[in-house]
């Protein structure tokens, strides 16, 4: 196994993906046993309608909402719920002790507002719910665990600069060619990049269900892809500005996200610009960004935007994968030169 260092790396970034996972799984089982004395919308209604002293009415309005009045004089309660669909929305006035003892440990799955304030002893709240469909859009997850695949792409970037410091000639007994040597390595750390992210999507489905049982649906197949060829693209550009290198890729490493991240925010911040130094700024960045594959993934508001003259998801697939394959051949024929 002439890849076995890289094989090692891989299995160590890898490990420090497991160790977040772990601890986030354990603090997802620590709210999910929190919630075991907690209470929903619905356990207010019921506290208000059940009251021994309350007097209750229920009508159905026209557009099907069931609007329920609890008048409560012997507790100095009165609230109007009203009820439709996955929605809730509750206006009461009650005393301060029942008011905290109802919202407390309120906690809803869903969107939810409340306000209230505080007036003779009384306090009056709005309280609003709308519960989540329940819906699971499988390649909005693989977006989310494209955030972890990008963390294990930066800890392997760069191997064939790790493999210059200090290990050049040992390099050189392997059995192989440079060129074998170093797509072997490419292999390895996709692989280690891939596997991160379905692990984070398979993590991410077991931390929901400790909540809800989600209907998985798929949107779009696009994303999915987009969302795993983005993290490669990423170790390949990290891998062609370092291969040259001798002494670590430690500075490369350590400058790619605030450089990548400052020149896609320049990029679109100056997007329109009409000042003649504000648009020479946004052309300098902007062609940056056409070879900054952090650039390619905006998911403003939950849907896909292009970068620059790109705008279709299809074709920014397309200048991700040319993007990656450019910047590994780049990376291996640099490496061809490089000498102890």
């Amino acid at each position: 196994m002439f890849y076995f260092v890289e094989f090692l790396r891989a299995k160590r970034a890898l490990r420090v993906i497991f160790i977040i996972l772990g601890v986030i799984t354990v603090a997802a089982i620590c709210l999910r046993v929190y919630l075991f004395t907690a209470h929903g919308p619905e356990d207010v209604v019921q506290s208000l309608r059940q009251s021994p002293t309350a007097h209750v009415n229920d009508r159905r309005l026209a557009d099907g909402t069931l609007e329920t009045t609890v008048d409560d004089p012997a507790r100095s309660t009165h609230a109007v719920i009203r009820q439709h669909g996955d929605e809730i929305s509750i206006d009461v006035t009650e005393p301060m002790a029942d008011y905290r003892k109802q919202t407390d440990h309120l906690v809803t799955l869903g969107n939810d507002h409340e306000d209230y304030t505080v007036k003779a002893g009384l306090t009056h709240g709005t309280m609003r719910f709308k519960e989540g469909d329940g819906k699971f859009d499988l390649s909005g997850v693989f977006g989310i665990a494209g955030i972890m695949a990008l963390v294990t792409a930066t800890m392997l970037g760069a191997p064939l600069a790790k493999e210059n410091d200090g290990h050049l000639d040992l390099a050189w007994t392997k059995p192989v060619s440079r060129d074998a040597s170093a797509l072997a390595a490419f292999g390895v750390d996709i692989a280690a990049i891939v596997a991160s992210q379905l692990v984070t999507v398979a993590a991410i489905l077991i931390w929901v269900l400790f909540f809800i049982v989600p209907a998985v649906t798929l949107s779009s197949f696009a994303v999915i892809f987009l969302s795993m060829i983005t993290p490669v693209a990423w170790y390949a550009m990290l891998t062609a500005f370092s291969s040259s290198l001798k002494r670590g890729p430690g500075l490369v490493i350590g400058l790619s996200w605030p450089a990548a991240l400052i020149v896609s925010g320049v990029a679109h911040g100056t997007h329109g610009a009409v000042s003649p130094i504000a648009h020479a700024i946004h052309v300098f960045f902007q062609v940056l960004a056409y070879i900054d594959p952090l650039a390619y993934a905006d998911f403003s508001n939950g849907d896909w935007h292009g970068n620059g003259a790109i705008h279709t998801i299809s074709s920014t697939i397309i200048v991700l994968c040319l993007l990656a394959v450019l910047y590994l051949a780049s990376a291996v024929l640099q490496w061809r030169r490089v000498e102890a």
